[in-house]
């Protein structure tokens, strides 16, 4: 249901950033969050309020789309699944709510390694594919991972020992396959898993392009 927010919101703060487990810049899984501060005064929007129309509603079963307007035009950013829907009221914050939700991305990477059949040093893209396939078998629907096949570049690392990927859930094994590659993952503004070679000569995209002129590896929305 649509619906303005404007006498709702107090704050959103969205965080679209590269992170890897040793810090380094090359080879990284992009993390995105969105974090949404709202003051429901007729308690609609309080997770524990029985009489709300929205009751039980209010947990990851709800998404979020996110779109800033400004003088070059409307930014799409990613949809945001609910990770936390809590009320924060108190004698000084009354019938404030606290939303916070993560990109697709951050759903993924709590999955568990799918146990699969894979060639001895077998193409890398044909290993990052197979892997994709075979977790969507077990993902529900919302979850599922969209890609086009063309948009996945392991660059000059076309041969992977798949042994090498040692993990037992998708974040860690995004990381160990980024670091070995060099090469970026990350969901793009289409809500597609995309990977971005950092080595070739064009510009890095694994966060974001806010426009055809503009590309940066970090970007932020003040409060406001």
């Amino acid at each position: 249901e649509k619906s303005n927010i404007t006498n709702y919101v107090l704050s959103i703060d969205i965080e679209e950033s590269t992170n890897t487990q040793n810090n380094n810049p090359v080879g990284v899984v992009s993390s995105n969050t969105l974090k949404i501060v709202l003051r429901s005064n007729d308690g609609t929007l309080l997770p524990d309020n029985e009489n709300s129309p929205y009751f039980g509603k209010m947990d990851n079963t709800a998404k979020v789309k996110v779109s800033v307007e400004d003088a070059e035009g409307v930014v799409e950013f990613n949809d945001y699944y609910i990770s936390s829907w809590i009320s924060n009221t108190s004698s000084s914050n009354k019938n404030q709510v606290v939303i916070e939700a993560t990109d697709l991305l951050g759903i993924i990477n709590k999955n568990s390694v799918p146990s699969m059949q894979v060639i001895k040093n077998a193409n890398t893209k044909e290993i990052f594919r197979n892997t994709i396939t075979e977790l969507n078998k077990s993902l529900d629907d919302k979850y599922k991972i969209q890609y086009d096949e063309s948009d996945f570049t392991f660059g000059n690392y076309d041969r992977l020992e798949y042994s090498n990927i040692d993990a037992e859930d998708m974040g860690t094994w995004f990381n160990i396959l980024s670091q070995s590659t060099l090469t970026n993952i990350y969901y793009n503004r289409d809500n597609k898993l995309k990977t971005d070679f950092c080595l070739d000569d064009t510009p890095s995209e694994s966060v974001c392009n806010l426009s055809d002129k503009v590309n940066v590896l970090s970007a932020s929305i003040d409060k406001g």
